[in-house]
């Protein structure tokens, strides 16, 4: 690749020239050998870049795997020496996402203004997670910005794969009830009339299973079914859109038998990773309750950490706290005291945080071990009941006959 820069010479005198090299961290490196101080430095294509527009905060939030991609580049060739300016303009350039491509644009267009790091991944909108924006604030005063955006690039990776073994867990549980679903509808509507018809008008002789099957399988009861369901959804939706909706709901699931305990150590895993992220950086215990709150996906979790926070404030410690909340299990709150007691408590988070994201993982492929058997004998109990509906109506006119 040929890459084209702007440098300066120990005496202050800008350069510029091109160099052809491989990858830019080996421009910079070279540079750096001739004496001189990167300013700018961009790769060279050969075709002319389209200028988009500037990003708009409603748009979409950058993908997680595209985050980590971003921020493992970027600490790079900002531990490379590289201005921050110039790191932006060369992770714009050689983005493949769009949305990370604009995203660089518009950072450096807010830095060029005189606008800090922060301040411009704050001026974003949603597009960046709030705990990179608040991580970045607080690595820009201590000055590891390259080390901070590692320990990120970590954190939300471990979030991408948690994600994905979350959506693996529950594609075949869902694909499997679809199809048993799909395949009983088809029956109904369209092999049980026709089977039917082989037996004469023998309507009010039939036994219950089948009529029970020919009443779903009407089209006028089946739209009645519909509406109502539809208004019925309707319904429940707007109320657990509002916030005591939004918190019975997220309770109610995290009582739910085998799913509820897989998604509370995925928020436990979550919320230890998050918090222990941001004590190491430097935010302080309560700022960082705070943020953590603020990226909590479970309602039931933003209110005990409100009660958290604010018993903190009050001169509470963070072990008796989590001892008075219900979500909040006993060798969690022992090990946080221990970090408390031992002045290690971002550390001990961080173990705290790894031990559920192995227990996920065996509780995972235990539910998975056990889903498998539980769906074949549900589906087998489907299609035996829609079979013995079919059977029954013969097996009576055959007694019948004989």
């Amino acid at each position: 690749m040929h890459v084209r820069y702007q440098a300066c010479t120990a005496t202050g005198k800008l350069v510029q020239g091109d160099l052809a090299v491989e990858t830019v961290a080996e421009a910079v490196t070279e540079l750096h050998n001739q004496g001189l101080f990167v300013v700018n430095i961009e790769a060279v294509r050969k075709t002319r870049q389209r200028t988009p527009a500037r990003w708009h905060p409603a748009r979409r939030g950058v993908p997680l795997k595209t985050l980590v991609i971003f921020l493992r580049q970027f600490s790079s060739l900002f531990r490379a020496g590289l201005p921050l300016l110039a790191c932006l303009n060369l992770l714009a350039q050689e983005a493949a996402s769009p949305v990370l491509r604009d995203a660089c644009r518009s950072l450096r267009q807010e830095i060029a203004r005189g606008r800090s790091l922060s301040q411009a991944l704050k001026s974003q909108g949603r597009l960046f997670p709030p705990l990179l924006v608040h991580m970045t604030e607080a690595a820009e005063a201590t000055g590891n910005l390259d080390e901070v955006y590692d320990r990120l690039a970590a954190n939300y990776e471990r979030e991408a794969r948690l994600r994905e073994k979350l959506g693996s867990a529950a594609a075949y549980p869902v694909f499997v009830l679809c199809l048993a679903v799909v395949v009983s509808l088809l029956m109904v509507r369209l092999v049980l009339p026709q089977f039917l018809s082989l037996l004469g008008d023998v309507q009010s002789a039939l036994p219950a299973p089948t009529r029970l099957l020919l009443a779903l399988g009407e089209p006028r009861r089946q739209l009645r079914l519909l509406l109502a369901g539809g208004i019925l959804a309707a319904l429940a939706s707007i109320l657990l859109a509002t916030r005591r909706g939004s918190r019975w709901r997220d309770g109610r699931v995290l009582k739910l038998p085998l799913i509820g305990p897989l998604l509370l150590r995925a928020h436990l895993a979550r919320f230890c990773r998050s918090l222990s992220l941001a004590l190491r950086s430097g935010i302080p215990l309560v700022a960082a309750l705070d943020l953590v709150k603020r990226t909590a996906l479970n309602h039931v979790f933003v209110s005990e950490l409100e009660r958290i926070q604010a018993g903190i404030q009050r001169g509470g410690t963070l072990a008796d706290l989590f001892a008075q909340s219900r979500i909040f299990p006993g060798p969690l709150v022992q090990m946080v005291r221990v970090g408390e007691e031992a002045g290690n408590l971002e550390e001990m988070l961080a173990e705290v945080g790894a031990f559920y994201e192995r227990e996920l993982d065996h509780y995972l492929a235990v539910l998975t071990a056990v889903a498998e058997p539980a769906l074949i004998l549900f589906v087998g109990g489907i299609v035996g009941f829609i079979v013995l509906a079919l059977m029954l109506p013969l097996l009576s006119s055959l007694a019948m006959v004989t």
